[in-house]
């Protein structure tokens, strides 16, 4: 036969005592802290102008810049392939990077290879 705990005279078991004192799931004065943190980065607010729209692709040299990463080439080497079919005379030039954005280094190389325009990619 099964034996009963006592009662208190609050007619509780102790166990439902003690969670109303306060001591839930074995915790008693322990408390914890949750630090909620804002996963916004900050940002640099600098306004930049864009660069002015090539007019004309015709004839024209393309940089097509890669971060590396995976499909990042695939979307390139489609968008070399589209361009050529719709632009005669069209040529391009690869940029591989590892840093996304590009570093000042980077846009100043990429500036001094002769290119009319760029198309950028960082596919996943």
């Amino acid at each position: 036969m099964r034996q009963r705990r006592p009662r208190d005279d609050a007619g509780g078991n102790e166990a439902g005592k003690r969670l109303q004192e306060g001591e839930r799931f074995g915790m008693l004065g322990n408390r914890q802290t949750l630090e909620v943190l804002n996963p916004d980065a900050d940002i640099d607010a600098r306004k930049i102008r864009p660069a002015q729209r090539v007019q004309v692709l015709a004839g024209k040299k393309i940089g097509l810049a890669s971060n590396r990463k995976p499909g990042a080439n695939w979307v390139l080497k489609r968008v070399s392939q589209s361009l050529s079919k719709q632009f005669s005379g069209v040529t391009f030039e690869n940029f591989d990077f590892v840093e996304r954005p590009f570093t000042k280094a980077a846009i100043e190389m990429m500036s001094k290879s002769g290119c009319d325009a760029f198309v950028g990619s960082n596919a996943d």
